[in-house]
């Protein structure tokens, strides 16, 4: 046998001389898809020619893919994968076992046989499957080989089209190849859009079917890639023939914006780029991470009732402050119609979380990206920080990766921390024996950025929207070595409060609501 080519994780080429349908229906009414995040196509996770033999399966891709697949349906035969479908009215499904957020993924299918009446065959291309559900392009090859492509969310609710059916500008007979490709990126607004052309002719630059989902049901987490396979009663017993799958991720990056004549302060985009699956170069994969698409069972969530208020705080922590929607965590600030007397008068409640007892690793990577509630003049007091501290708390030392405080100030300084945030290492717990820095100015009164940190053995660094800002080395460094070179672990926290013994606390002019936003939340092992 030749050997065959490996295909590449996407194509480009000229559009099809014939004009094709293209739908893009808007599914909800409350946003619409981030116009400023534009996204290129990463290496590619699997780029499987199915070169290999199996059978009761379709086997390993890489040390890290193996399909999860198992029985005589499922085999590979040294040149395609294959689906067969003995039975009508049964779905036969492949899963990738590989999470990823934004991804394109494509194959090329043929069948053995066509119906000759009833609905035909399906083959289906999933994106972000999960418990929570899936999107899904559908191909669907009727009798005489007439296609159609679909586009359907499916969740435990059902499922829900989100686009009319396309019919396709072509018939594919019998044993035919036909590429299909999913593309799916963005949340809380989910873009998603699917093409297919036969193989041998030109792709279409242009997509055959797109929608974009802004609902409440709207999938925003991670998930796998799934190939499955079904044929409608009437239909002959057939199987489908797959080739060249391809998974890729999709990252993210904002869309560029002409350079100031004369800048007076550096500016950043409203949408940082953002690593879509995850994926961080010298760190891989994370190890732990929360996308916030569903419940927070990866955090303790706190609540007054259970852990008490904290020092110079003028805020209750209430359990219910803390919520996810549309795959977003929004730590929620509120005025209280009435004060409560606790350890001082209290005029706010906030949320927090923290991941003692779920998570915590020595060294590492984490990130965070996030929209700040700090708008200027009137967010005094308020105070948003994603920060580490030991399992151990006897051990001494904090990791402030991110803390920002609101404005006007009371503080004794013209430094004004509008529009800045600190990253802070606390060699104890005092507050007293410190390193900071600040970022560059930059307008944090709007849109998402990110804040990460890194730590090896030879020392940290914090970063802001992907650029470090802060470096402590450890050689030398005695104060170093007695609070952070210990067994301890440390674990994530995240919270909102009101009030700082050195910015000032909240007052009649600081606004009744700030919502902390939080997009997601990752960790990477070090790796040595």
């Amino acid at each position: 046998m030749s050997k065959k080519r490996m295909v590449t994780a996407v194509a480009s080429a000229a559009a099809l001389a014939t004009a094709f349908a293209v739908v893009s229906p808007v599914i909800g009414d409350t946003a619409t898809a981030d116009a400023a995040t534009k996204y290129t196509v990463g290496k590619a996770i699997v780029s499987d020619s199915m070169s290999r033999t199996q059978t009761n399966g379709w086997g390993k891709y890489s040390s890290a893919v193996s399909y999860d697949s198992n029985g005589a349906e499922f085999s590979v035969n040294g040149s395609r994968a294959q689906i067969a479908l003995p039975a009508s009215g049964k779905t036969k499904a492949v899963n990738a076992n590989y999470k990823l957020q934004d991804v394109v993924a494509n194959y090329k299918l043929s069948t053995n046989k066509l119906a000759t009446s009833g609905a035909g065959i399906y083959s289906s291309l999933h994106a972000r499957k999960s418990s929570a559900g899936d999107y899904r392009t559908t191909l669907r090859v009727s009798p005489k080989g007439v296609t159609y492509l679909e586009l359907n969310r499916w969740t435990s609710s059902g499922m829900k089209s989100l686009a009319s059916p396309v019919k396709l500008g072509f018939n594919v007979p019998a044993n035919k190849q036909v590429n299909v490709k999913l593309e799916v990126t963005g949340k809380p607004s989910v873009s998603v859009r699917a093409k297919a052309w036969l193989v041998g002719s030109n792709e279409p630059s242009g997509w055959n079917i797109s929608a974009t989902d802004s609902s409440s049901e709207a999938l925003t987490g991670v998930g796998t890639v799934e190939v499955s396979a079904y044929r409608a009663s009437n239909s002959p017993v057939s199987t489908l023939s797959y080739d060249d799958l391809v998974i890729a991720p999709m990252q993210a990056s904002a869309a560029s914006t002409p350079a100031p004549t004369a800048p007076t302060t550096p500016t950043t985009p409203t949408t940082p780029p953002a690593a879509a699956d995850g994926y961080v170069a010298g760190w891989g994969n994370p190890v732990w991470q929360d996308e916030f698409s569903g419940s927070l069972s990866k955090w303790t969530v706190r609540d007054d009732s259970t852990h008490g208020v904290l020092s110079y705080d003028r805020a209750i922590i209430k359990k219910e402050n803390a919520t996810t929607k549309n795959g977003v965590l929004t730590i929620k600030g509120q005025r209280m119609d009435k004060p409560v007397v606790k350890s001082g008068t209290r005029e706010f409640s906030t949320g927090y979380i923290d991941s003692i007892g779920k998570f915590s690793q020595k060294y590492g990577r984490w990130e965070m990206r996030a929209q700040l509630p700090l708008t200027k003049g009137n967010a005094k007091g308020v105070w948003p920080a994603f920060w580490l501290r030991p399992d151990n708390a006897a051990t001494g030392g904090e990791i402030d990766i991110m803390e920002a405080y609101g404005t006007p100030h009371t503080a004794n300084t013209s430094f004004d921390p509008f529009n800045r945030s600190e990253g802070t290492l606390h060699y104890d717990q005092t507050g007293k024996n410190k390193t900071n820095s600040w970022i560059p100015v930059t307008d944090l009164s709007g849109g998402y950025h990110t804040w990460a940190f890194e730590w090896t053995p030879e020392g940290m660094t914090w970063l802001f929207d992907g650029k470090p800002f802060k470096t402590v080395k450890r050689a030398g460094n005695a104060a170093y070595e007695k609070a952070f070179e210990t067994a301890a672990k440390f674990h994530v926290r995240l919270n909102m409060q009101y009030g700082s013994p050195y910015w000032g606390m909240p007052d009649s002019t600081t606004k009744d609501t700030a919502d902390f936003k939080i997009d997601y939340v990752r960790a990477w092992a070090y790796k040595g």
